[in-house]
Order: structure tokens, then C-alpha cells, then sequence
């Protein structure tokens, strides 16, 4: 349960932050997905990677649904193709989920070898 709370409310925090600046990104905006990567990890414990590349991924999809939802026909950013679809996903998407996942791995070995965890 602690998972899946988690994973939702850093998906949440992951989809404000990308919706923000997304096209233009700046040191404070990867620092931020990052500590909020290392945060869900640490949150998460032993599956702390798991929790982050989660949330990373639902952050990213609540973002493409909101910010390229379906607009009027006429609209010149319909014309998305499967290549285009794939290229975005593979170029884009999976890099930073799996760069969450690095981070999120990070937080949760914080978590288990942290002072007064008995490790």
C-alpha cells in the first residue's frame, strides 16, 4: 500500500514539475525530478527503483494526456504517426524513467543502510 501511495503522489509531483519546463529545462528543474526521484525511492524502501521508475512513467503519461490531448482536426500537431509515437518514447520518455529508476535505487539504499535501521 505505502507503494502505490508513493508512486502516485511522486507522479503527481513528476507531471507538475515536467509540465513547467518541460521544452526548456534548466538545472533547477533536473535537480528537482531528481530529488523527487531520490525522495519516492527513500520513501519506498527495498523497492525504491521500482516506485521511482513508476512514478517517472505516470508523471510523464498524466503530462502527454494533458498537454497533447486530442485537438481540433485542423490542428498541425494530429499528425503523430506510430514513428513519431516510438521515437518520442524511446528518445524521450524512457531515458528520464530510467534515470529515476537510478535515482530512486539510490534513495531506497539510503533508506536500508541508514543509521538506526539495524543494518
Amino acid at each position: 500500500m505505502r507503494f502505490a501511495v508513493v508512486a502516485i503522489l511522486g507522479a503527481i509531483v513528476i507531471g507538475v514539475l515536467i509540465s513547467q519546463n518541460w521544452h526548456r529545462p534548466s538545472p533547477t528543474w533536473l535537480g528537482l525530478l531528481g530529488l523527487t526521484a531520490v525522495a519516492v525511492g527513500f520513501a519506498a524502501g527495498w523497492r525504491g527503483w521500482l516506485a521511482a521508475f513508476t512514478a517517472c512513467t505516470i508523471g510523464m503519461a498524466s503530462w502527454l494526456v494533458i498537454e497533447l490531448r486530442p485537438s481540433p482536426p485542423w490542428s498541425p500537431s494530429d499528425v503523430w504517426g506510430p514513428m513519431t509515437w516510438l521515437s518520442f518514447l524511446l528518445g524521450n520518455v524512457l531515458p528520464v524513467a530510467l534515470g529515476a529508476a537510478a535515482l530512486g535505487g539510490l534513495g531506497g539504499w539510503l533508506v536500508r543502510f541508514s543509521p538506526g535501521r539495524g543494518s
